[in-house]
């Protein structure tokens, strides 16, 4: 209502009280996503109806941040690193780890920002209250979700959805109050998150300073047989040592990593992609499939 007869005076929302145990609690958050002392978030989640316990592992040191599934870390884990104010994702062949040579897109197709993949809080400490006798700081409230909040903090977004749900969370420090030590999110799921700092683990019992880039003939490297009709088949040979690709023996040209994480190239005369997934191929050209 813009209107002259209206009186437009309209009070201004009190502010939060910030207590010292409030200073003292940002204080440790601030660290936790800081990332200037390296840590590790071992985390269990609890679903309470059965279903078998889970644990994910979560790491962030300001430059890299993970979370894997600790019963099958080699098949559930996503990674991320900074280089160079550009994010690349984390991808294992083989065995052995290298961060992704195309680095990641938004939605609009800029570059991808850090700030996307790491902790980080939306709530402020003065949302939250504190026990002397347990020494614990809670957040319960309908207005704001906790379990948004732990989403960033703990990466957990990169892996398990169920904190999304959490609407209350407890915060315990260290003793002496410079860290977060343990968080807890409860609803119909439990999650609990404990808080290692110092000697650390690598993650994955990688050098993360000298992981290299994979290039596309690293992530497609191999052999690969395409059913054309049901008389023709093409066998695509992908090749990491040459930087080639071949159909049946015969060299492509302009090969590239496109958009979609796929491998694309010219094939007389008609323009081809193999997808992620290594599992179907895309004649770009005339929009058939095999």
């Amino acid at each position: 209502d813009y209107s002259t007869e209206t009186d437009h005076s309209y009070p201004l929302p009190s502010p939060l009280e910030t207590k010292d145990y409030h200073r003292t609690l940002k204080s440790a958050l601030d660290k936790l996503i800081s990332g200037e002392e390296p840590y590790t978030a071992t985390c269990t989640v609890d679903y309470k109806d059965g279903m078998d316990p889970m644990t994910y592992q979560s790491y962030y040191n300001g430059s890299f941040v993970y979370v894997q599934d600790k019963d099958m870390p080699n098949e559930y884990f996503n990674g991320y690193v900074n280089k160079d104010n550009k994010v690349y994702q984390l991808t294992r062949i083989n065995n052995k780890v290298y961060y992704k040579a195309d680095h990641l897109k938004d939605n609009a197709g800029n570059d991808a920002a850090w700030t996307e993949f790491t902790p980080s809080y939306a709530i402020a400490p003065e949302w939250f209250s504190y026990s002397a006798e347990t020494k614990a700081y809670t957040l319960t409230s309908s207005s704001y979700s906790a379990g948004a909040f732990g989403y960033k903090m703990l990466s957990l977004g990169l892996v398990d959805p169920q904190i999304a749900a959490s609407s209350s969370v407890t915060i315990t420090l260290s003793e002496d109050n410079s860290h977060v030590e343990k968080m807890v999110f409860g609803d119909d799921v439990i999650i609990t998150a404990t808080f290692t700092y110092g000697a650390i683990e690598k993650p994955f019992g990688i050098d993360i300073s000298a992981l290299q880039p994979a290039t596309v003939f690293t992530i497609f490297n191999g052999s690969y047989t395409a059913k054309i009709d049901d008389t023709t088949s093409w066998t695509i040979v992908v090749s990491e040592a040459d930087q080639t690709v071949k159909v049946n023996d015969i060299l492509c040209t302009d090969v590239k990593a496109n958009q979609y994480g796929e491998i694309e190239f010219t094939y007389n005369g008609a323009n081809y992609s193999i997808n992620a997934r290594k599992n179907r191929l895309y004649d770009n050209t005339n929009g058939r499939s095999y």
